[in-house]
Order: C-alpha cells, then sequence, then structure tokens
C-alpha cells in the first residue's frame, strides 16, 4: 500500500532512509520526533506531507510507536479526502457566514443555533446574542413562527415580518427547510431558514401605489373639470345662436 501510494516499488523503496519519503518540513518534524518522544518511549500522533516519485506532495496522519529494539512502527493515513472535505468545508462556512442573506438555523423547540452575517445585518443581533441563547420569538411575531413552523419539508417563497433590534419592522422573503432525517415529533426537528429582506422593494411598491392612486384621482378630477368645460361652451353656443333670453 505504501508503494502504491509513492509510486515506487519494493525493491525501491528497500534500504532508503525513511526521511527522503517526507518533504523538508515533515522529514525535520519526524526526526525530532524519533530523536525525542519516541527515545523515551512515547507514541504520538502528527501530520506530515510525503513526496511522491512523481513530486506530488500527500498529506498523512502518522501514529507512530517505538518499538523493542529501538526503532519506529509508523501508520500513516492518506488525508487527501479529507483535506478536501475539510477546504470545501471551509468554503461553504465562508460563504455561508458572508452572504447579504439571512441563515437561521433552529430547532423544533425555536431555540436558534446558528446565525449568520446576514441575519446579524438584517435583524441587528449578533451571532453571539442571538446563537444557543434565543429563540424565534425574538424577531418574528407568533403568526409568523406559525407559518415557518408549519412546512413538512420546504416552504418556498413565504413573506414574513421580523423586529429589527432598533424596534423597525422588516419583511422577510423565505425558504424554511426542514433537514431532520428519521424526526418523529415536531420538536426533534430541525430547520433552517434562508430569508431576504425585502422591506425597500415593499416600500417602493407602497409609494408607487399611493403615487398611482393620486395620479388616478387627479385624472378623475381633470375628468371632471374637462366635462364642466364642455357644458360651458355648450351653454355659449345656445347662447350664441339665439337673439333672446327666452330663446334661450
Amino acid at each position: 500500500k505504501f508503494c502504491e501510494l509513492m509510486e515506487y516499488t519494493l525493491e525501491e523503496v528497500k534500504g532508503k532512509s525513511e526521511y527522503a519519503f517526507w518533504d523538508e518540513e515533515s522529514a525535520k518534524k519526524v526526526r525530532a520526533v524519533n530523536l525525542g518522544e519516541r527515545k523515551k518511549g512515547i507514541s504520538s500522533e502528527y501530520e506530515g506531507k510525503f513526496v511522491t516519485k512523481s513530486g506530488k506532495k500527500i498529506p498523512v496522519l502518522v501514529s507512530g510507536s517505538p518499538v523493542k529494539n529501538g526503532g519506529t512502527m509508523g501508520i500513516c493515513t492518506d488525508l487527501r479526502e479529507i483535506k478536501k472535505r475539510e477546504e470545501q468545508e471551509k468554503i461553504f462556512t465562508h460563504t455561508l457566514q458572508n452572504t447579504t442573506d439571512a441563515f437561521i438555523f433552529f430547532n423544533g423547540k425555536q431555540q436558534i443555533h446558528l446565525w449568520n452575517k446576514g441575519a446579524k445585518n438584517i435583524f441587528g443581533y449578533t451571532p453571539a446574542e442571538m446563537e444557543h441563547v434565543s429563540d424565534l420569538s425574538t424577531v418574528f411575531p407568533p403568526p409568523d413562527i406559525e407559518t415557518i413552523l408549519k412546512n413538512t419539508d420546504t416552504f418556498q417563497n413565504i413573506e414574513i415580518s421580523g423586529k429589527h433590534k432598533n424596534g423597525n419592522m422588516v419583511q422577510i422573503l423565505a425558504t424554511v427547510t426542514s433537514i431532520s432525517q428519521g424526526a418523529k415529533s415536531s420538536e426533534e426537528k430541525s430547520y433552517l431558514l434562508i430569508g431576504r429582506d425585502i422591506t425597500p422593494q415593499r416600500k417602493f411598491e407602497e409609494e408607487m401605489t399611493v403615487k398611482y392612486q393620486k395620479l388616478k384621482e387627479a385624472y378623475n378630477e381633470s375628468g371632471i373639470m374637462r366635462r364642466q368645460m364642455d357644458y360651458m361652451f355648450e351653454l355659449l353656443d345656445v347662447m350664441r345662436s339665439r337673439s333672446s333670453i327666452k330663446g334661450v
């Protein structure tokens, strides 16, 4: 397995120094452990990087133990897949924490376990104020909490109201997803709410509605005035066509 990992044959590996298979930094670390902890009969774990025959660096976890003849037995675990997942998780976590949308993770008892930067920007509360110390009622009124919790799978594009830390109300367009597997009751479920602040959009729509209504009223008033003027012109036409008041 070692030969397969390192791209060597068994004949190429035999007789070589252990340190020849590590990168420079790892070789120093391994040498220090062998001369220190192993000489004292102490087992330990640490990470390092192998260098393959083709020059690729492979991260590994070394579990080393001293043996009776003074040498060391090392079990090395290939960490490439784990490191890849860790990097993906870092990217996901960074994206989740810094997105402008609110990401709120909570359980069936409405207790909040995750509160990202987007949620802070929308509602004004920091993660320290909300995570594990607060629940949904801090920012959502009871009717909207009922709407949030009534979904069984994924509930998309629901409009709910929230309360900012400063007391102002905000409008949220949200998607709520149940992410629990095998939960037997609503309290055992966990949920993820992804919310976008649509308060400016709703405010703009309300302002446009008011302006449209005023324009409509002005147009109606203009129509009335136009009809009144038409009546006046018709009356003048009649007066011009008649020679006497009696005729008019």
